[in-house]
């Protein structure tokens, strides 16, 4: 479970000014940008991957991630996660817990995964992208580099699709030798979600512990 929050964690490192940039890599992540902001609903099926690049070991998990405003229902293996604008409730499948918080503004950018998606432009140096061909589709890489030294991360990187400026991935590379990877394999934006489809409920888990740290 720590490691899936630190996975959500690792998402929203791209928060805060950057005084170097790259205008062509800023143009291709406003338009992503753009694209998953002014979608009714989004959808994306996703493939999360941590390797220790210290002891050479790597693990992986698929999930899925519905996403509406603020408001998202991510859902794994290991956990579920739903935010519905005010409390984030997370159901721990293995230990068959609901711990419901109230977090804050900067502690929901740590582990809110749609957070990546328009708050990339303030404390990063952000480089020209690199490109590459994938499946047919051109892939321009751009990597953002933490201007506060004591940012646990060095480097991050987003994957865009140049052709539909969708996002296609990004990684995170820790200066502990932890590279935490999301690549999103399906999205479906414009969707109409019913009024209750993001909300939790938790009657669906009658026999989960409750913890409650509102």
């Amino acid at each position: 479970m720590k490691k899936l929050f630190s996975l959500f964690i690792c998402l929203s490192i791209i928060t805060s000014a950057f005084s170097q940039l790259d205008t062509k890599s800023v143009e291709i992540l406003d338009k992503m940008s753009n694209t998953y902001k002014n979608s009714t609903g989004t959808e994306l099926q996703l493939k999360i991957e941590l390797e220790d690049a210290q002891s050479g070991t790597s693990n992986s998990i698929k999930g899925s991630l519905k996403t509406q405003g603020k408001r998202f229902v991510l859902e794994t293996s290991l956990a579920n996660m739903t935010f519905d604008g005010k409390n984030l409730y997370v159901y721990n499948k293995q230990a068959n817990e609901i711990t419901v918080s109230a977090p804050a503004t900067e502690e929901l950018e740590g582990i809110d995964p749609t957070s990546i998606m328009g708050s990339y432009k303030k404390g990063y140096t952000i480089t020209a992208p690199e490109y590459k061909n994938e499946n047919g589709r051109e892939i321009a890489i751009i990597s953002l580099y933490p201007e506060d030294k004591n940012d646990p991360f060095f480097k991050s990187t987003i994957s865009v699709d140049t052709k539909t400026y969708e996002p296609v991935g990004v990684s995170t590379h820790n200066k502990n030798g932890m590279i935490s990877s999301i690549n999103i394999t399906k999205l479906k934006t414009n969707l109409n979600y019913k009024p209750n489809e993001l909300d939790f409920d938790t009657t669906k888990y009658p026999k989960a512990m409750l913890i409650d740290l509102r």
